[in-house]
């Protein structure tokens, strides 16, 4: 209920009088305005808060300031009843009552007969507390009947458990009203365990990985398709075995082990044609014949010069000797016939065309025989030097053949030269791994001409060293470094949780709302349970959301059936 106060400036005049004159004009507007208290100058009404008055108060209001000096009034205002003077009322009326139920039956009986008596006056007992039935007020509805008022309310009380539960419920559903309304609570439970969680998880998962790397396959095949490759051999002056490795390049399997039927390779990222090899004739220009011929090519193997006045070497079309035919190979590389060229002149002044660059990594060179020389000259310098190493020097040691002692160290003459660029870094064992298989296939084929080479094949395969023990304490400092910063990121999600709860709780202290709990009849443990409840159900939620999260990246660590409970339990306990 709200009050009016009223303050009479003429203090001579009736105040009886002026009270009426003011009581009458009020009630034109709200007529079951009462008087509460009137002591003096001064009066209080009471009017009840519902919204059928409350729409008077604007017309009522500005009325009374128009008339305020016909009735003398020197100042009014409006007030409302506190929230704690209500539940200190309650409070008092349950007291009453159950002192009142504690009596014996005769001091009730005498109550009643000598409330009959004195017309609901204050009945005073000598040996327990005074149970009034109205107070000093009694002309007022709220404060002399509120047991009357809100009887609906109170006509069935509560006992027991259902007392307790209904207690219960009514702390959880104020929690939930005010969580609902705490937008930075919800952020502190909910959405900032899930930022951190998820933090954690992405650095994880996006870390490289420590285990050692896989076997790698060694072949040139790792880089753009086609390759541009290149063969050369003097069809004159190499050996049979050199023309025989040189022929297993355009017949089946071609290079390498990639279309052998039982390649390592996958067939879906490296295929092979099967119409075989198929040789493309590329024919010389007039105009690079004539370049070539006017630096005397067919003599000295050298093409015209290039020159690097734009900071980049610009060669001419004729740089590198005439462009060479080439074989398309079942391995859908280009494999360019070098005979007679020099190589090494080709590959420089050919090395920034865009048909090469970053698409040529190696090929293979047969040498001639006569380049052969120098070897026999070795091996026979080599038998010369075990026969004075050997010559017998008395008959008590043996005789020992020298040319065969030094047959079994004779040096045998390369019989080719393999061509790699370096910047494909595994490209020298690649292109090694291609000579080998031709050189085993086309010893092979010089023992055999029918026999199939799709069987014979040499895979090489490049397993990673073991690490060093820098290496292993480089990984152990980083895994204990990743798991500190995973921790770290859980226990301050988790953090956030608990903080949010004691800020409710420090609030209802500071407010004095646990109080006013407590005043109407709620138990101290009644109260901290019910808190309780709702904030484990709160963070039982949060965690949920965590765990979702790990079971979401699948990290072994935290979710492997063995772990998942371990993890489970530690973020639950830690609430």
């Amino acid at each position: 209920p709200a009050s009016i106060e009223l303050n009479t400036i003429d203090s001579a005049t009736n105040v009886s009088t002026q009270f009426t004159q003011l009581t009458d004009f009020l009630k034109t507007y709200m007529s079951d305005i009462r008087i509460k208290e009137q002591h003096g100058d001064q009066i209080t009404y009471v009017i009840l808060d519902d919204s059928a008055h409350t729409k008077l108060f604007p017309k009522m209001l500005a009325d009374l300031d128009e008339n305020i000096t016909k009735f003398n009034i020197k100042s009014y205002g409006l007030s409302n009843s506190s929230l704690e003077q209500v539940f200190l009322r309650v409070a008092d009326e349950v007291k009453r009552l159950e002192d009142y139920e504690r009596l014996s039956y005769w001091k009730k009986y005498q109550i009643l007969i000598k409330g009959w008596f004195t017309k609901n006056k204050q009945i005073e007992e000598t040996k327990v507390e005074t149970i009034e039935e109205e107070n000093a007020d009694a002309e007022e509805p709220f404060n002399t009947s509120l047991s009357a008022e809100w009887g609906s309310y109170t006509a069935e009380r509560y006992t027991g458990v259902q007392y307790l539960a209904f207690q219960v419920m009514g702390l959880l559903i104020k929690r939930f009203h005010r969580t609902k309304r705490n937008i930075k609570g919800l952020i502190a439970e909910i959405l900032l365990p899930i930022i951190f969680v998820l933090l954690a998880m992405l650095v994880i998962t996006l870390t490289p990985s420590q285990s050692d790397p896989p076997p790698l396959i060694l072949h040139p095949w790792y880089w753009n398709n086609p390759n541009y490759m290149f063969q050369s051999i003097s069809i004159n002056k190499s050996s049979v075995l050199s023309k025989s490795i040189q022929q297993t390049f355009t017949k089946s399997p071609s290079l390498g082990t990639r279309c052998m039927p039982t390649t390592m390779l996958d067939p879906n990222l490296y295929p092979c044609t099967s119409t075989g090899s198929n040789y493309v004739y590329v024919p010389t220009s007039p105009e690079i014949m004539a370049e070539l011929n006017s630096v005397n090519y067919n003599q000295t193997r050298i093409s015209p010069a290039c020159d690097c006045y734009e900071k980049m070497q610009q060669c001419p079309a004729s740089g590198g000797g005439p462009p060479p035919s080439y074989d398309v190979l079942e391995t859908q590389d280009d494999l360019y016939r070098l005979n007679d060229y020099n190589i090494s002149d080709w590959i420089v002044k050919t090395e920034y065309q865009d048909q090469y660059l970053m698409e040529r990594f190696g090929g293979i060179e047969f040498i001639s025989g006569n380049n052969l020389s120098s070897f026999t000259l070795v091996n026979k310098t080599l038998i010369e030097l075990f026969n004075n190493l050997t010559r017998q020097r008395n008959q008590s040691i043996p005789t020992v053949d020298a040319a065969k002692l030094a047959d079994l160290f004779e040096i045998h003459p390369p019989q080719a030269s393999v061509w790699f660029n370096n910047k494909g870094w595994p490209a020298s064992v690649a292109f090694l791994n291609i000579f080998n298989n031709a050189l085993l296939r086309g010893i092979l084929l010089q023992k055999n001409s029918t026999i199939s080479l799709d069987d014979y094949g040499i895979t090489s395969i490049n397993h990673p060293l073991p690490k060093t023990e820098i290496q292993l304490d480089s990984e152990l400092q980083n895994r204990i470094a990743m798991e500190m910063f995973t921790a770290i990121c859980v226990i301050f999600a988790l953090a956030f949780i608990p903080a949010s709860f004691l800020v409710f709780l420090i609030d209802e202290r500071v407010t004095t709302s646990k109080h006013l709990q407590f005043v109407s009849g709620v138990h101290g443990l009644t109260y901290w349970w019910a808190n309780f409840l709702w904030d484990l159900t709160n963070y039982c939620v949060s965690i949920a959301c965590c765990l979702i999260i790990f079971l979401a990246f699948h990290v072994d660590a935290y979710v492997y059936k063995t772990n998942f409970l371990c993890l489970l339990l530690l973020l639950f306990l830690y609430g």
